[in-house]
């Protein structure tokens, strides 16, 4: 589901490691932190018994002692309204064949199987995300958090738009992942 990133513990406000290039404003990807309220809120629908955060850097330990995973859990409870038992935590992850690697060790250990579990991603990341699951012998429903309306050709179809450039960014960003994987043997 990718991962929460950080906590500043004296504002509270929520950031996010970037992986990639790909900032927002502050540094805020929004993809993340739509898989992670969009997990919460199907939580709080009953369709969700836990969310396991994968791939997620709140293992980080501060000069004080404090870590941001407890800054975490305690800012879900407080603000959020969801206990930390909710939240599942694998640290190790660093990129999606190893989101479900490591995925795939902590279902197995809870004897949990692919039709309990849903994927939360965005639409473009779908794909890739199913392919090293099934490599993985793990069979997954999946909910996109981003799925878009098609950009729509115009009577000004020639003129250049910045939103193309950023779809074809998207898009050879996964050719690219899938590629690699195949190469690699991930998928």
């Amino acid at each position: 589901m990718g991962g929460f990133g950080y906590m500043d513990k004296f504002t509270g406000k929520i950031g996010y490691v970037m992986y990639s290039e790909n900032r927002t404003q502050n540094g805020i990807r929004p993809d993340m932190r739509n898989r992670l309220w969009r997990a919460i809120s199907l939580w709080k629908e009953g369709h969700l018994e836990k969310i396991l955060i994968t791939g997620d850097m709140v293992a980080n330990i501060h000069k004080d002692g404090t870590s941001e995973k407890n800054l975490f859990l305690c800012y879900m409870k407080k603000y959020a309204g969801v206990p930390p038992e909710v939240f599942v935590f694998e640290q190790q992850s660093k990129n999606t064949y190893e989101n479900v690697l490591f995925t795939s060790e902590i279902l197995k250990q809870r004897e949990i199987t692919g039709p309990d579990c849903l994927l939360i991603t965005t639409a473009s990341h779908v794909g890739r995300s199913l392919k090293c699951f099934s490599e993985q012998g793990i069979d997954i429903d999946y909910f996109s958090v981003d799925a878009r309306k098609p950009l729509m050709i115009s009577g000004n179809w020639w003129q250049p738009d910045i939103r193309i450039l950023k779809k074809w960014e998207e898009l050879l960003y996964e050719w690219g992942g899938i590629m690699v994987y195949w190469l690699k043997g991930y998928i």
